[in-house]
């Protein structure tokens, strides 16, 4: 599997990371989440970590450096 490449949090600029689960039907998700605890910004959750990190890639951002 290729490097995942997320960019920064689009809310605080922190980075980013992919956090994958085992749901109630015993299927792995995937989801790319901010790094920064107080923040809480997070993509949907999926099947894939590439679809995780597409979705979490293509937010606008919104913080200013």
């Amino acid at each position: 599997m290729s490097e995942i490449k997320l960019k920064p949090c689009p809310f605080c600029g922190k980075a980013a990371r992919i956090h994958s689960r085992v749901n109630k039907n015993g299927i792995r998700v995937f989801v790319a989440e901010c790094k920064n605890q107080g923040c809480l910004s997070k993509s949907n959750w999926y099947d894939d970590p590439q679809r995780a990190a597409q979705s979490w890639n293509g937010r606008v951002i919104v913080y200013k450096k």
